[in-house]
């Protein structure tokens, strides 16, 4: 039985990237009526795939011309090269309105993710997350857009969700919470499944560390070694459909 759910997954996957390679609709078809979360994958303006940069996400990708990187995007939907960087579609949940890609080259891992939630009055509010692993540290974005007669606005994550602090995620006197509080990068991690965003703590990298703490006495080992304690907890926001926007939820621990 484990044998034929695995066949079958792999088919399944086979078939949906063939299905994206073989689609041939234009910018303006697509736009017209998107529906899916590819549809609205494809229309995000910000994110672009250069064959000399790689995968760039930014406001400054948006142009009056949209159709070329239409095209761009439609090439993240499928496996290959594009110079040096192999992309591959992880997960093209169509029926939960989830997208994981891959882009790699030598030296970077990007993990693109791109989700869908939903409105009580059913309009959309697309979101992204990318989180990139360089040599040099990680770095993580994550963009949600207020999506209304075609325009994409970004929000302000502030209006979208309540401040959470790292002291927050331990009880007691432990004196490290307060010293490193304000030296704390968060990850939001989309989901796949349901509509609660885990925000993860991470550490900063080492040259905004000592740019940061420069003559306060703070260790980057003791530093780090604290955050790694930290990445096994999350807090979970919970989306609230009516409110148009997420509620805390508790403090969980997650498997890394």
């Amino acid at each position: 039985m484990q044998v034929r759910t695995i066949i079958l997954f792999i088919t399944m996957m086979f078939l949906t990237e063939s299905a994206f390679t073989q689609d041939n609709r234009s910018y303006n078809q697509v736009a017209k009526s998107p529906q899916t979360v590819v549809d609205y994958f494809l229309l995000c303006g910000e994110i672009r795939l250069s064959p000399e940069e790689g995968l760039i996400t930014s406001a400054e990708n948006i142009c009056p011309d949209q159709s070329t990187m239409f095209y761009e995007r439609k090439r993240l939907l499928s496996p290959g090269k594009i110079a040096g960087f192999t992309i591959t579609p992880e997960i093209i949940d169509i029926r939960n309105g989830y997208i994981r890609i891959e882009i790699k080259d030598e030296g970077t891992t990007a993990i693109l993710t791109f989700v869908i939630f939903t409105r009580a009055d059913k309009s959309i509010i697309p979101a992204y997350s990318v989180v990139e692993n360089h040599p040099d540290g990680d770095s993580r974005k994550c963009v949600f857009f207020d999506l209304r007669e075609h325009v994409w606005k970004r929000y302000d994550l502030s209006d979208l969700f309540p401040a959470v602090k790292l002291p927050e995620f331990y009880s007691g006197r432990n004196p490290m919470r307060q010293k490193y509080a304000d030296l704390v990068d968060w990850e939001y991690v989309l989901p796949r499944k349901g509509t609660t965003v885990y925000l993860v703590p991470c550490p900063i990298d080492d040259h905004t560390f000592f740019q940061r703490t420069r003559g306060t006495g703070r260790d980057l080992e003791d530093y780090c070694n604290f955050m790694k304690k930290s990445a096994d907890r999350a807090v979970e926001m919970k989306w609230d459909a009516s409110g148009c926007r997420f509620t805390r939820g508790g403090i969980v621990y997650r498997d890394k």
